[in-house]
């Protein structure tokens, strides 16, 4: 599973809530790899998987009054997405500990992170076009949208009560992914299990284990701590 097609199966959900299959994902795979950023295309932001927390403060990314409640963040999550408003770039920073299903989840965030800051900032990207959000999270879109209001124009650093506003939303969109994920699997259970010939089904569980255990994603080596 590389950034090109993980894009295209997180839009996908997120349009319609539903996992696409592997087939149409390939066919739809940009054949010019690594010539745009999927995530800046889809999601209008670039992603860095693994990226430096020491660089990161020294850039000011994170204000000083919010180092304390997003570093606990950190360390519940595992990750924390940073963002670089002036340059559209989300820097994930990873645990010493991070696994590929942290990763995959830390990515899935930042995918939300970008399509509500665009949301907020009248940005424009592709998912956006496409999308009219009525996943699980939508109730907290309030949240979002009350605390944007406070932000001027011109704010170049996301304040730390909004990151845990988004925080929310990307949580409760990954567990919607996830049970359809699983949904999947049962289903294919269910197919062997009855001698059942299902193609459809079969499809779906096997790009659950595609997405999960198939993880090529481009991470770098920078592994945060804090003690």
């Amino acid at each position: 599973m590389n950034e090109d097609r993980l894009c295209l199966v997180i839009e996908d959900f997120l349009i319609d809530q539903s996992i696409s299959r592997v087939e149409d994902i390939n066919k739809r795979e940009s054949v010019f790899l690594f010539l745009e950023k999927p995530s800046k295309k889809f999601f209008g932001f670039n992603i860095e998987i693994g990226g430096s927390l020491q660089q990161v403060l020294q850039w000011g990314l994170i204000q000083s009054q919010d180092v304390w409640c997003l570093l606990n963040l950190f360390q519940t999550r595992k990750f924390l997405p940073v963002v670089n408003l002036k340059t559209r770039k989300i820097y994930i920073i990873l645990t010493e500990d991070v696994n590929d299903t942290d990763i995959l989840k830390a990515y899935f965030h930042s995918c939300i992170y970008a399509l509500m800051i665009c949301q907020i900032k009248n940005l424009r990207c592709e998912a956006l076009t496409k999308m009219q959000w009525s996943g699980s999270s939508y109730v907290n879109h309030n949240k979002v949208q009350e605390i944007a209001t406070r932000l001027n124009d011109d704010e170049l650093v996301v304040p730390g009560e909004l990151v845990l506003a988004l925080d929310q939303i990307a949580l409760q969109e990954y567990n919607s992914f996830t049970k359809v994920l699983n949904e999947s699997g049962k289903g294919f259970n269910y197919i062997i299990n009855n001698n059942f010939e299902d193609k459809q089904t079969m499809n779906f569980c096997f790009i659950s284990d595609w997405i999960v255990k198939s993880n090529m994603l481009p991470v770098k080596q920078w592994r945060g701590t804090w003690r």
